[in-house]
């Protein structure tokens, strides 16, 4: 019994410009997971380098988080074509997409089928933050997963029930967690640690269902290891 814990490569963005220096430093903190967050479409011609590769292979979990308007800017079926392709290099096993900013879920599902991943969004987007809106994008995409991201769902229902409302009525299609302290400002991923008052790691997380932290270090790389540690001692103390 196990609570996988990895990160996004988007938590040092502001610290590493390179993912290769980025990946690497996760590696030494932990192989449990791993998520590719390619921010804009142009960075779908991202390749590692076959030295990062054999690093990326040490991960036991990996997903792509996909450019937030991949289904509504230039040649759609090339892009999916390269994000395809990547995630079989790299073995991944998500691809992660806002419904929020998807317009054409029909060819989600033709295109990605199971591979798709819809994450719930914030209190900030006028929709797919519920469980009733969720459920509507997977009436249309059946074969999509969800991302539980629980920083989102605690800005619409701090006390968490929400959360367990998701994973009440969406856990057979549970891909991974995001988690991250999120506001409503701009630039809205905060470090857990900073806010421990949250109430977001009273949520039940059920076990072998891989985490994946979205805290963005605006100081130091060594503070995204303190954040590892400070959740991974909460999850452990669940046990």
């Amino acid at each position: 019994m196990s609570y996988p814990l990895g990160f996004s490569t988007g938590c040092l963005w502001k610290l590493m410009q390179q993912y290769e220096e980025r990946i690497r430093f996760y590696s030494g903190i932990s192989t449990d997971a791993l998520e590719i967050n390619l921010p804009t479409v142009d960075m779908l011609s991202w390749y590692p380098s076959s030295a990062l590769l054999k690093v990326i292979q040490t991960f036991k979990y990996v997903s792509i988080h996909a450019p937030k308007q991949l289904y509504e800017v230039g040649n759609v079926t090339e892009q999916v074509a390269e994000l395809k392709e990547l995630a079989k290099l790299l073995k991944a096993k998500a691809i992660v997409l806002h419904p929020n900013e998807t317009t054409n879920l029909k060819l989600v599902e033709s295109s990605l089928g199971s591979l798709a991943a819809f994450e719930n969004m914030d209190v900030r987007q006028k929709g797919y933050n519920n469980v009733d809106q969720m459920a509507k994008v997977f009436e249309i995409c059946p074969s999509a997963k969800l991302v539980l991201d629980l920083g989102h769902a605690h800005t619409v229902d701090p006390t968490m029930q929400l959360s367990a409302d998701f994973l009440e009525h969406f856990g057979a299609r549970l891909a991974h967690f995001h988690l991250s302290f999120v506001t409503q400002a701009q630039g809205n991923h905060h470090l857990i640690l900073s806010k421990p008052d949250s109430n977001i790691m009273s949520f039940k997380f059920p076990t072998n269902i891989p985490i994946i932290i979205e805290s963005v270090s605006t100081t130091t790389k060594e503070d995204i290891k303190k954040e590892y540690d400070y959740i991974k001692a909460l999850l452990d103390a669940k046990i």
